[in-house]
């Protein structure tokens, strides 16, 4: 997984880069040389990537909401949510979606 946030560093973006075999040219160090294969190999890290940083989002919701539903820190047990089957059913459904991005080797 790379940084978070709205896009991709130039450091990340390198990684990938050469995680999907492209090369830098021996005169142009910064220039990166592909052909359709290692293009396509950078693009399904990319997305791959992406999908990783989606289902992160899920778990976190996924973590916040079990603890509301069962009144664990950060919550103390009084807020409204506290043993609401809707929490824990919040809860579950952004597990099961996190487990399906992962899921996923395609995108749409």
């Amino acid at each position: 997984t790379t940084s978070t946030g709205d896009k991709l560093s130039p450091t990340d973006l390198i990684a990938l880069a050469k995680q999907a075999g492209m090369k830098t040219s021996s005169t142009l160090p910064d220039v990166y040389l592909f052909n359709p294969t290692r293009l396509q190999a950078f693009a399904d890290l990319i997305r791959k990537d992406e999908r990783e940083q989606c289902a992160v989002v899920c778990d976190a919701y996924e973590i916040d909401q079990w603890n509301l539903y069962k009144g664990r820190a950060p919550y103390n047990g009084t807020e409204e949510g506290r043993a609401d089957p809707h929490i824990q059913g919040a809860s579950d459904g952004a597990g099961y979606c996190a487990d399906a991005i992962r899921a996923r080797t395609t995108t749409c």
